[in-house]
């Protein structure tokens, strides 16, 4: 089976993903972080789960999401799932906690998204959608 994800990865700079790591030592927190997508509609989303004991409370909740914008279903989706994302500074960390049964492949890939090396008007292949929790 082809492995859509690694599509996407190929999208975008090398320079737009960092470790986990490096995302732990910046929230101060210890998570896990997986990525789970949908074969059939070609779409990926970066899991990100922080317990909330761990947050502090100058850490902003928001919705990133992150989808191919020429399939059509994705509004659908997006509607049928509950999402969160914790956003530090310039690290977007996208959180989706999907009510609907998708696949989850391995190995699981530990990427976050670092905004400040890339311009957003250079990311036209990916839509992003933020919405205030």
């Amino acid at each position: 089976m082809k492995n859509l994800w690694n599509d996407m990865i190929s999208l975008l700079p090398l320079q737009e993903f960092m470790s986990l790591t490096s995302v732990q030592e910046k929230l101060r927190a210890f998570a896990p972080c997986s990525i789970f997508y949908v074969d059939s509609l070609h779409v990926a989303w970066i899991l990100h789960q922080f317990p909330s004991k761990l947050l502090h409370s100058s850490i902003c909740i928001k919705l990133m999401v992150v989808l191919m914008p020429t399939i059509q279903q994705v509004n659908t989706l997006l509607s049928l799932s509950s999402t969160l994302t914790l956003s530090v500074s310039s690290y977007d960390v996208v959180m989706v906690a999907l009510l609907l049964d998708l696949i989850m492949h391995s190995p699981m890939h530990y990427l976050i998204r670092h905004h400040a090396m890339t311009p957003r008007c250079l990311l036209n292949l990916l839509s992003f959608v933020e919405i205030s929790s």
